[in-house]
């Protein structure tokens, strides 16, 4: 045999077992990360009970993009619902100081009179091609004067899958008495299931807007919130208070359990907190409502 036709058996042999080698990865692969999905959908059953530690592993979860899709707002939240870590900020304080999602946190932490501070971190993110610097950025532009510039990022970090820019984009201004965008967070709820806690917010009442208040909507998206352990301790207590008076709602056993033990776990505070800790103090009020309360006027 010519050596010619030894390189074309060799090449034909090389190609098939490469061929065969990536079919079996492909296989394990999939094994693997049905494995990993299994894995997170039993930490989800767990949280749901109000397990700490189950809260601090789904953070880890998507910290790191193990069984999940890697997601900065999705580990805050879990991180920061009611885990075994005194709060968030202990958390983040483990990773890495380089850590892209620990740079982002410390920056959305900061004050927004520290906007060039922020925007000088959201640039090292942005040149790392890490999403959440876009999403900073363009949250920083958009408190600011560069609104549509701000917007632009947000967009661009949304289409990129950050769900914080996604969310943001819904409830841009809610707090200054513009109307969050229903319709966008409706379209969201099923990909984005922070979107259900949020809608759930909306209609429950609990942003304050009595306009929007709808309590038969208010229980479907937060039931739908309760399947990836994402409600809160208000969340949780509107849910029994509206079964025990009668609402359209249908709770096994079971669930009242569960929404008890979760209604009576350790008050959180549920955003990426935009102040600095001197400036306001956190008041917890008998019907779960948590609000902050500006020390300079208390004084």
């Amino acid at each position: 045999m010519c050596m010619k036709k030894y390189l074309f058996v060799i090449v034909s042999l090389v190609m098939i077992s490469c061929t065969d080698q990536m079919l079996e990865n492909e296989v394990v692969g999939e094994s693997v990360e049905k494995t990993l999905a299994s894995e997170v959908t039993a930490l989800i059953e767990k949280a749901r009970w109000g397990d700490d530690q189950a809260y601090v592993q789904l953070a880890n979860c998507y910290r790191d993009g193990t069984g999940v899709k890697q997601d900065f707002l999705n580990m805050v939240i879990y991180a920061d619902e009611y885990s075994g870590v005194k709060n968030i900020k202990d958390y983040m304080s483990a990773l890495p100081e380089e850590s892209e999602y620990r740079l982002a946190y410390e920056a959305m932490d900061k004050s927004i009179s520290k906007a060039d501070e922020i925007l000088e971190v959201a640039d090292k993110l942005i040149a790392r091609d890490c999403v959440e610097g876009y999403t900073v950025k363009g949250i920083i532009l958009s408190e600011q004067s560069d609104k549509d510039d701000g917007k632009r990022l947000l967009e661009l970090a949304a289409e990129r899958g950050s769900t914080l820019a996604q969310i943001f984009l819904c409830v841009q201004g809610w707090q200054k008495e513009c109307a969050p965008d229903i319709d966008r967070l409706k379209a969201l709820a099923d990909s984005v299931p922070v979107a259900n806690m949020c809608l759930g917010d909306i209609y429950s009442g609990k942003s304050g807007d009595e306009a929007l208040k709808e309590d038969q909507l208010a229980a479907y998206y937060y039931m739908k919130a309760d399947e990836h352990a994402l409600l809160s301790k208000y969340s949780a207590r509107w849910l029994l208070n509206y079964h025990k008076n009668g609402g359209n709602i249908n709770l096994s056993d079971k669930d009242i359990e569960r929404f008890e033990i979760l209604a009576n776990k350790k008050s959180i505070v549920e955003e990426i907190w935009p102040y600095e800790d001197d400036e306001f103090e956190i008041e917890e009020f008998d019907d779960g409502v948590v609000e902050a309360v500006d020390t300079a006027e208390v004084e």
